[in-house]
């Protein structure tokens, strides 16, 4: 998720550091195989299995059944998703190797381009066409999106900075004058929406795996009682920031809705940060153009 996060928010981090995703992944596939062959030194640990079960050695509530002295060779089934996460990330690296060269790339674009014309007139005139009612029509279903998730939102103060950056930028873009200073506005607010986007996701990603979305009393040397021994102004108000979900007690929500309700606001950063990148895309070549 964290590659995830800062990749989409800067495609040249991407460019330079692809392999890093490659092995990344290699290594938490290696990871399993290390786990099959030496399960039963840690089976009995606790700490050991919750930090496998927390890496996805192995499902919750799913531990491993292998007995003691049956063969530790190929007994590890490999998870067919982590595979084609692999194959699919090293085709990534191999496509973004090839297209380094912006100048080559843009000539066998437009070598391409001829040559489909020359051969397929019609089609690409009805696939131009096509291409052109999408994008015409595309930013309110986006813009769409954008309303829903922000009438979804929880009141607390990320939020609310959202909110406020989101307003912003829906104001330039209703304005609609087409000046060049209202378009270069909404291309500013869309790269601080961006940024502040990709911040909050990868703190609160952050925030989840280590601390954790739930208070742990249960737990006095988690790194969540060590927060609220600490700083205990800021963990009273948690939810406050949106860190964490705000539930009422009187009326506490159900698992399924807890769970969707974090969801959603996971749901609604991503939404945040892919409108603002495609429109800071967008209003980019407004103003090149």
């Amino acid at each position: 998720m964290l590659f995830f996060v800062t990749y989409t928010a800067n495609m040249n981090l991407y460019r330079k550091t692809s392999k890093a995703l490659v092995f990344f992944v290699a290594v938490f596939i290696l990871g399993q195989y290390f786990f099959s062959l030496e399960y039963h030194n840690y089976e009995n640990s606790h700490v050991w299995m919750e930090r496998f079960e927390w890496l996805g050695f192995y499902d919750k509530g799913h531990a491993p059944d292998w007995k003691q002295g049956s063969s530790i060779f190929f007994r590890h089934k490999p998870k067919f998703f982590d595979w084609a996460v692999l194959l699919l990330m090293n085709l990534l690296n191999l496509i973004n190797y090839l297209f380094q060269d912006k100048e080559e790339v843009a000539e066998m674009d437009r070598i391409c381009y001829e040559g489909i014309r020359e051969k397929y007139t019609d089609a690409l005139y009805n696939a131009m066409r096509f291409k052109n009612f999408i994008q015409s029509n595309l930013i309110f279903v986006v813009l769409a999106v954008l309303l829903y998730f922000i009438a979804k939102a929880q009141v607390n103060l990320i939020s609310w900075i959202f909110f406020i950056l989101n307003m912003m930028m829906l104001s330039f873009i209703a304005k609609g004058d087409g000046k060049e200073s209202t378009n270069k506005h909404i291309k500013q607010v869309c790269t601080i929406i961006k940024t502040y986007s990709t911040i909050i996701l990868v703190a609160d990603i952050i925030f989840i795996c280590f601390v954790g979305e739930r208070p742990k009393p249960d737990q006095p040397g988690s790194l969540d009682q060590e927060l609220s021994r600490r700083y205990k102004f800021l963990y009273s108000h948690l939810d406050l920031i949106g860190l964490r979900l705000y539930l009422d007690a009187a009326n506490l929500p159900s698992e399924e809705a807890q769970r969707l309700m974090l969801r959603t606001k996971f749901y609604s950063y991503i939404a945040y940060l892919m409108v603002s990148i495609y429109l800071e895309a967008t209003y980019s070549n407004i103003i090149e153009k």
